[in-house]
């Protein structure tokens, strides 16, 4: 039977329904006016992102949503993610062919910032099935030949053996007169010396890049950060190698290797490091003081617990990291240090004593 109160619930949820379609066709009428400014940016050579106009719209949301009576957070949250995609919506400004060669989780992420950035993407790999489905979940081409079409940007999306094996051999001998990237996160490997070598003796650009985010941000490349090191590429290369990627709204982090491989071994070995060690600790004291932390977990606790699974599912990554990183035994011995350090200066109940309260 229904009640007056489900009928005023229904025309409620339908109003609210109405509303939500205007929100969204306004969206779209807003977004249509950015990229009639973006062409219009385009065509007097001004730079994409105006952080002033970005200030002075910020305000006016907040002043608006004051005068609404709604939260000021709410506004910032709903500005934030406008102005990325409208940002997003503006930094392409002409299309590039981009070759993924292979179809892993990064390639994924990586495609999907190209795609979403205006430029023709293609895929290939040695299992062409493979490349065909990534290619129709993702909206891009499969091609058959890493040659075909020509693609000014190759980016190698393979593991080092691959690259350093007789599939990388095989995939950049036609190479001439393109940029190849690999985008492998340790730059001491066989595979970079290799591509090295036969950047000089075919005659390609190569520029070693390790992007500085996860595959989880497929979709979200705005902001996020790229390491290139120009191992051998002209000035010219590394200038368009930084137009592409900063096209997507990435930000090109220029580097070395040496200065990559110090920066990693804290930002990669020692998070590995203690990130895995917690994850395990969490696990064995389950068995010894009982599951009870998960109904009382706080919310940090969660998310680090979150993290450290993450890292500990993939550990045979982080162990060829740690292998390959020159600085990794620095890294395991001061973690180890500091840890006695810290143990050393708490005040430890002995084994098997409670705490006071905990006595009955």
């Amino acid at each position: 039977m229904t009640t007056g109160k489900n009928v005023k619930i229904t025309k409620l949820r339908s109003e609210i329904d109405r509303v939500d379609a205007q929100m969204l066709a306004l969206a779209k009428r807003r977004f249509d006016m950015v990229e009639g400014i973006a062409a219009a940016k385009r065509a007097s050579g001004m730079a994409t992102k105006d952080e002033k106009r970005e200030a002075q719209v910020l305000q006016s949301w907040r002043d608006n949503a004051s005068r609404l009576g709604l939260p000021r957070d709410l506004a910032d949250e709903i500005l934030a993610s406008v102005l990325k995609h409208s940002n997003r919506m503006q930094v392409s400004e002409s299309p590039e062919k981009v070759m993924l060669v292979g179809y892993g989780a990064m390639a994924d992420a990586l495609a999907m910032a190209l795609r979403t950035g205006g430029h023709d993407v293609y895929v290939t790999g040695r299992n062409m099935a493979k490349a065909r489905r990534f290619a129709r979940r993702l909206g891009i081409k499969a091609s058959s030949s890493v040659l075909k079409p020509f693609c000014r940007h190759v980016v190698l999306c393979l593991p080092p053996d691959a690259i350093s094996g007789s599939e990388g051999a095989e995939t950049i001998k036609g190479m001439r007169g393109r940029i190849i990237y690999d985008i492998l996160s340790s730059k001491s490997s066989d595979a970079i010396a290799a591509l090295r070598l036969a950047a000089d003796r075919i005659g390609f650009d190569y520029v070693s890049m390790h992007p500085l985010f996860g595959p989880g941000s497929a979709g979200k490349s705005l902001g996020l950060k790229i390491a290139a090191i120009p191992v051998s590429a002209s000035q010219k290369a590394m200038e368009e190698a930084s137009a592409l990627w900063r096209s997507v709204g990435m930000d090109f982090v220029g580097t070395t290797i040496e200065e990559h491989e110090r920066a990693m071994a804290i930002v990669q070995v020692l998070r590995h490091m203690y990130s895995i060690a917690f994850y395990r600790s969490v696990n064995a004291l389950s068995g010894i003081l009982g599951r009870g932390y998960e109904r009382l977990a706080t919310d940090n606790f969660e998310s680090m617990l979150k993290s450290a699974s993450s890292i500990a599912s993939q550990e045979w990554v982080a162990r060829e990291i740690a292998e390959l990183n020159p600085y990794s035994g620095s890294v395991f011995r001061e973690g180890k240090r500091q840890m006695g350090l810290y143990i050393k200066g708490m005040k430890v109940a002995p084994r098997g004593k409670r705490p006071r309260l905990c006595q009955d």
